[in-house]
């Protein structure tokens, strides 16, 4: 997910998302990893890191933001991306996480890599 440092309630509601997605994956839960993208130059509050741990943070750079599609819309989803950097899927801010963890589960059981 890509979001401002100062993480709202709708950033804090990503996060939370894609944080009970993953922990849902049971056997295949190390091989998912959860990306916070900082676009902006806000510090993210201590809150946030204590409450979301295992999230890595980047800080967004023009290169990173580039790569991921309807920029100016990007807060507005939660972006699946495969080991290789390819975009898979794209949900909407607040997606059904029974959906997204039926989807991670399918891809996971099929995959060969990651």
């Amino acid at each position: 997910t890509v979001d401002s440092g100062q993480c709202d309630a709708v950033c804090a509601q990503k996060l939370y998302v894609m944080r009970q997605v993953r922990v849902a994956q049971g056997k295949h839960v190390e091989r998912v990893a959860r990306a916070f993208v900082v676009d902006d130059s806000s510090a993210l509050g201590a809150q946030i890191t204590n409450e979301y741990k295992g999230t890595v943070v980047l800080k967004g750079s023009d290169p990173v933001l580039n790569q991921l599609p309807a920029a100016d819309s990007i807060r507005n989803h939660i972006f699946l991306i495969d080991p290789l950097g390819n975009l898979v899927l794209r949900y909407p801010a607040d997606p059904d996480p029974k959906r997204m963890i039926k989807d991670l589960t399918r891809l996971l059981n099929v995959s060969k890599i990651g």
